[in-house]
């Protein structure tokens, strides 16, 4: 995903925090999580996405003597730079250390920090449970995903490694500018790589570092400018890959580079090649320093490398030849250099869409939280029927909440088995919204719902709890666990009154959902409750 400088800063001074209180979240779940809120870069994204996380939060306004008693670490906004997130990690009479996360971390008096500080901290008291759900399996996939660039450069290195020893008698002939021409030629490449994945909107911090090396660089302002691309398509990055790949192909050639009679070689075509290019160094250095007035990083070690190569090839002039014009040595050159332009030009496309996945997911949650396109949707659902003045359903959370979420619910149902545990996570947090389940029996799930209606409501809260947690197989078995029997004289009019509801209801499938009394559309999900409810009035509420 591509950010822009207040998205980094907001990422980098989130995932600064949670690392800093220990709290176990992975790198890439602040990221995606804020990412995807539909107000980031802001405060009420930081607490939101904490809230996920079991991790209590409060936004407020403080006064200047307040700022020493704050619990640390916090997060401050500063009117800075467009508007600036800023940790802070160490408050005393006299002076204050904040992180600037596009440099570093910087001690300042107060009164000079009071200029630029517009009062308002992010405070956060994580305690015991406060962690990512499911981190164990996410950590795995983050080590995977951080593991995979690792794996993929090392496995290329060996098989560069096996080349050598294969075609080790060939290549001994060869002397040291040849040996430099290829490492110039592997970090060209590895160079125009980087420029591909940042002109694809890569986000790492390996390019944020390399291109935000201080204030003068800026490889985003080049890069994205009209003369980064030939004809409005061909960009320099994708001909600086082709180049110095084709160059690299070339030259791992035995046949093509072999050194002849008195030790010439044929590699006059590839050193001609770079001389064609130098001219374009020189203009780029020129647009970089007169025309956008700032550098790309990237772009001068690649213009340097050109250079590098033209001194290789001076000292190596007595023995260049131009190899014979041949079918062999033609088609040889067309090889080297078409490879990996067709190689570029497969997997162009598909990292640009992949690329674009995430602006496509960010756009999708701006408007599936948009008031005006809620509030209209929510006002065409299906309305449920009002509860049954006789029966009785399971009622979970704060009963003074705001909004209720009402669950049609079969404890057969595999998918109602699946969304139990994070209704319970999700209940635990959330202050302004309660539940209520109404059961839709299957006849095999009859006699474990009779069980759960003969139940007072906290016995049955738990009854579900052991049972929706999957560690039993059988009804007998669970009841025993659970204390209770179906001998209750009420527990089988209170099914006949939940079935009546769930046909006057037309319920189709279990589970169904129902926010203040409306049908939840299919595109949300559990999860965007919250958000919603922030939408949406409680007066709709029907219990």
């Amino acid at each position: 995903m591509k950010l822009n400088p207040s998205e980094k800063n907001a990422i980098d001074a989130l995932t600064y925090i949670v690392e800093t209180t220990g709290v176990k979240v992975t790198a890439k779940s602040v990221k995606e999580s804020l990412y995807l809120h539909p107000d980031f870069p802001s405060m009420l994204a930081f607490s939101d996405v904490l809230r996920e996380w079991n991790i209590p939060s409060v936004a407020t306004r403080v006064f200047r003597e307040q700022l020493v008693e704050i619990p640390l670490p916090a997060i401050a906004y500063l009117e800075i730079k467009g508007g600036y997130f800023a940790p802070i990690r160490h408050v005393s009479s006299t002076e204050i250390e904040w992180l600037d996360t596009q440099e570093r971390w910087k001690k300042e008096p107060l009164e000079e920090f009071y200029k630029k500080w517009n009062h308002v901290v992010l405070l956060l008291e994580p305690h015991e449970n406060s962690q990512e759900p499911n981190y164990a399996e996410k950590r795995k996939e983050a080590l995977l995903a951080n593991a995979r660039k690792p794996v993929v450069l090392g496995g290329l290195l060996v098989c560069l490694l096996l080349f050598g020893a294969m075609y080790a008698p060939a290549f001994s002939p060869m002397t040291w500018p040849y040996f430099a021409l290829i490492t110039t030629k592997l970090v060209g490449v590895g160079v125009s790589v980087l420029l591909l994945l940042y002109t694809l909107g890569t986000d790492n911090t390996l390019l944020r570092s390399i291109c935000g090396f201080d204030s003068r660089t800026d490889c985003n302002n080049v890069l994205t400018s009209k003369a980064a691309k030939l004809w409005g398509w061909l960009g320099w990055a994708d001909i600086g890959f082709v180049y110095f790949a084709g160059g690299l192909v070339y030259l791992l050639n035995p046949t093509l580079t072999l050194p002849g009679k008195e030790g010439t070689n044929h590699l006059l075509p590839l050193w001609a090649l770079g001389c064609l290019a130098l001219p374009y160094t020189i203009w780029s250095v020129w647009y970089q320093w007169r025309v956008a007035k700032t550098w790309c990083t990237l772009c001068l070690m690649v213009q340097a490398l050109i250079w590098v190569e033209f001194l290789i090839g001076l000292a190596w002039w007595p023995q260049m030849e131009f190899p014979l014009i041949n079918i062999q040595s033609i088609t040889g050159l067309a090889f080297s250099f078409l490879l990996p332009a067709v190689l570029l030009v497969f997997i162009k496309k598909p990292l640009q869409e992949a690329e674009q996945v995430w602006p496509l997911k960010r756009e999708l949650q701006k408007a599936k939280f948009n008031p005006e396109y809620v509030e209209s949707l929510f006002a065409k659902q299906p309305q449920m029927p009002p509860i049954f003045e006789d029966m009785r359903v399971v009622k979970m959370g704060n009963p003074d909440a705001e909004h209720t979420l009402t669950i049609v619910t079969n404890p057969m149902c595999g998918p109602c088995v699946r969304l139990h545990p994070e209704i319970e996570a999700f209940i635990e947090n959330a202050d302004t919204v309660n539940c209520q389940f109404v059961f839709l029996a299957s006849p095999n799930a009859q006699p474990l719902v009779q069980i759960i209606m003969s139940l007072p409501n906290e016995r049955a809260v738990e009854a579900m709890h052991r049972w929706y947690k999957g560690k039993y197989r059988d009804v007998e078995t669970w009841s025993k666990d659970v204390h209770a029997d179906a001998t209750n004289a009420e527990a089988n009019p209170q099914i006949q009154l939940h079935r009546q509801w769930c046909d006057l209801a037309e319920i189709q499938a279990t589970p169904t959902l129902y926010l203040n009394g409306r049908q939840m559309p299919l595109a949300y999900h559990l999860n965007d409750v919250e958000n919603l409810c922030r939408i949406l009035v409680p007066e709709g509420t029907l219990t």
